[in-house]
């Protein structure tokens, strides 16, 4: 997807094409999403840096349906692992 490719731009140091993908994906958001364009966005703004701004993505991708099943070992969101605040979202809740 697009999204790969603006995770490779974060990646490359070309934070502006991330982030305007990032924008766009935004911006174009399908009507039965189930929190796949926020996971998505979650993901290049990770890569970018903006991990706090990840996280609440990643929250509303959780309550629109996405699964966090392998969110701990998605290569997409590598950048988040070790994050406080990314582990305590991905952790199993009692």
């Amino acid at each position: 997807t697009v999204a790969y490719l603006a995770i490779i731009a974060a990646r490359t140091n070309n934070v502006a094409r991330a982030r305007e993908v990032s924008d766009s994906l935004a911006a174009n958001l399908p009507k039965w999403d189930r929190g796949r364009t926020p996971y998505w966005r979650a993901a290049i703004l990770a890569e970018s840096g903006e991990r706090a701004e990840a996280v609440r993505l990643l929250t509303v991708a959780g309550a629109k349906g996405l699964r966090m099943a392998n969110w701990h070992s998605d290569l997409a969101l590598r950048s988040q692992r070790g994050y406080p605040p990314f582990e305590a979202l991905i952790s199993p809740k009692k």
